[in-house]
């Protein structure tokens, strides 16, 4: 199996969730709007890489190997997805129940060798966002920007808790 990237969007969500992420952290100025659009796409990263989500809006190329169907389904290698082009004979559904509200989905079609797949990837706004995704975003960026004074060049990435162990524990909402 083969999954190449074709494009992928870094800029729209974190731009379109700047108003309400300043809205979660009380920011009711504007001489941090950049730095609060890098902090958000920071944070989305962060949840594409812990959960192996995709976010941003992207577009694939999917090959799959005979050997990668069970049957005539194969788990798709990227999340939530639909086919960016009909494929005869193919469907995208839901294979079991969704992890972060995320459905695992699989394509359903006959196993073929040399079978390409154009799949959308991520979110196209953020509307479309669970809200469950969305909280854990908005909670990575205001706890990044709350604590930017630790943030140094060449440190590390990210300083935030592990949420998975810690779910409540570190973030408290403004009064």
């Amino acid at each position: 199996m083969t999954v190449a990237v074709v494009t992928q969007d870094f800029a729209a969500l974190p731009a379109e969730l700047l108003p309400v992420a300043k809205e979660h952290c009380r920011i009711d100025h504007a001489s941090d709007d950049a730095l609060m659009t890098s902090i958000i796409a920071r944070a989305i990263a962060r949840f594409e890489q812990m959960t192996e989500v995709t976010v941003n809006p992207t577009a694939v190329t999917w090959t799959p190997r005979r050997t990668d169907f069970s049957g005539d389904i194969a788990t798709l290698p990227v999340r939530p997805a639909t086919l960016a082009t009909p494929l005869t004979g193919y469907t995208v559904a839901l294979k079991w129940d969704s992890i972060h509200g995320i459905p695992i989905q699989a394509l359903q079609g006959a196993a073929a060798d040399g079978l390409t797949v154009e799949l959308l990837c991520g979110y196209p706004n953020a509307d479309a966002i669970p809200p469950a995704v969305q909280d854990e975003i908005l909670r990575t960026a205001a706890h990044l920007y709350e604590h930017r004074e630790i943030l140094v060049p060449g440190g590390r990435d990210f300083v935030t808790p592990d949420t998975r162990l810690w779910p409540m524990a570190w973030w408290m909402p403004k009064v």
